[in-house]
C-alpha cells in the first residue's frame, strides 16, 4: 500500500484518491481508562510536584479498502486486514510500537464490512480494530509552604476590644 492511500479519518475535506478504491483509513474509536492514577511527588527549590499517571487502552479501527471494478473480486481488502493482524499479533508489532512509547495488546479478527460507495457499487472493506496502550502523565504544582515566621501578640493589647456604644 502507498502510503499516499492511507489517511487518517475524522478528518473535514479528506480527499480519497479518484482511482479505485485502494486506500486504508485509520480512526481512534475510543479510550478505556484501566486502574487508579498513581501519583510520585517529587520537591524542586520552589514547589513541590505532584505527577499523576494513568494507564489507558486505546482503540483504533482500521478499515482496508479495495476496489472491485472491472471484475476484481476486492479480495486485497481482507488481505490487508489480515497481514495487518498477522503482525499485530508478532513481536515485529509489538517493537514497532514499543520505539513510539505503546503498547500494543492485541488485534481483533478482521470483519468484512462491505459498504456500497458512491458510484453505488459495492466497495470491498475489512475492518481491524487494534488495541493500544499508554501511560499518560500529569504534572501538577502544589502551592505548599515549608516555614512559618510566627509572631505572637497580645491580642488585647494589638487589636482593643471596642466600646460597646
Amino acid at each position: 500500500m502507498a502510503p499516499e492511500n492511507i489517511f487518517y479519518g475524522n478528518q473535514n475535506n479528506l480527499a480519497l484518491p479518484p482511482e479505485g478504491n485502494d486506500y486504508v483509513i485509520y480512526s481512534y474509536i475510543s479510550s478505556v481508562r484501566h486502574g487508579t492514577s498513581a501519583e510520585d511527588w517529587e520537591q524542586d527549590q520552589n514547589d513541590d510536584n505532584v505527577y499523576l499517571s494513568t494507564t489507558t487502552e486505546v482503540l483504533v479501527q482500521v478499515d482496508c479498502y479495495a476496489s472491485t471494478l472491472n471484475g476484481s473480486d476486492g479480495m486485497n481488502a481482507m488481505l490487508r486486514a489480515q497481514a495487518l493482524e498477522t503482525v499485530c499479533r508478532s513481536q515485529v508489532g509489538v517493537q514497532f510500537f514499543v520505539d513510539r512509547g505503546i503498547s500494543l495488546l492485541h488485534a481483533d479478527d478482521p470483519r468484512d464490512t462491505t459498504i456500497v460507495g458512491d458510484s453505488d457499487n459495492y466497495v470491498r472493506r475489512s475492518t481491524l480494530m487494534i488495541h493500544l496502550s499508554m501511560q499518560s502523565q500529569i504534572k501538577v504544582s502544589m502551592g505548599f509552604f515549608s516555614a512559618v515566621d510566627v509572631d505572637l501578640k497580645n491580642v488585647d493589647v494589638s487589636y482593643p476590644p471596642k466600646e460597646k456604644e
